[in-house]
């Protein structure tokens, strides 16, 4: 529809349609006020994880929340979404790991831990997962972890990642480094 969305610290999420600006937040139904990560799925849907742990999606004009399976009584922190390129929706959270949405259900996806910061899908369908202190990769199934021996400096939190349009991998971790 030539949306352009923007999670904001504080005020929920923004949508901007031919120059007009809407905010959505708690009123809307999102469940906390500060966006940590939003997406469009496959199917179009917009979704949305808060940095209160919550997750959503827009459905009849406003949020409607989804419980996440959590294996024991610790709420869920910071939660990041991505779409997955065959369908469904990655759900990474800082305290309780990686999930898969689709067809209704969640899974949860085996990896060494739990902290999850960014969800980034690339040109070949891997999934990039960066944490606190890590990174991996998820393709077709197989779980690459990057770290020293990679090239990768691992202890610094992975804060955005990205690919330009020649292929190139970009990484920006907390001390403000960039890595290609």
């Amino acid at each position: 529809e030539g949306d352009f969305w923007v999670g904001s610290a504080g005020n929920g999420i923004a949508r901007i349609r031919e120059s007009l600006f809407h905010a959505l937040g708690p009123a809307a139904g999102l469940p906390g006020k500060v966006a940590r990560s939003v997406c469009v799925d496959a199917q179009g849907q917009l979704w949305a994880g808060t940095m209160a742990g919550g997750l959503a999606r827009w459905q009849n004009g406003r949020f409607a929340p989804l419980s996440l399976p959590l294996p024991d009584a610790t709420p869920a922190e910071s939660v990041t979404v991505f779409p997955a390129a065959d369908g469904g929706l990655w759900v990474g959270t800082l305290n309780q790991g990686l999930m898969r949405w689709r067809d209704g259900k969640f899974t949860r996806q085996p990896v060494s831990w739990n902290t999850i910061r960014v969800l980034f899908g690339d040109r070949e369908g891997r999934l990039w997962v960066g944490g606190l202190v890590n990174l991996l990769c998820l393709d077709h199934g197989q779980i690459k972890n990057y770290g020293s021996a990679d090239g990768f400096v691992d202890g610094h939190a992975i804060g955005a990642m990205a690919e330009d349009a020649d292929g190139a991998f970009w990484i920006v971790t907390g001390p403000g480094d960039l890595w290609k």
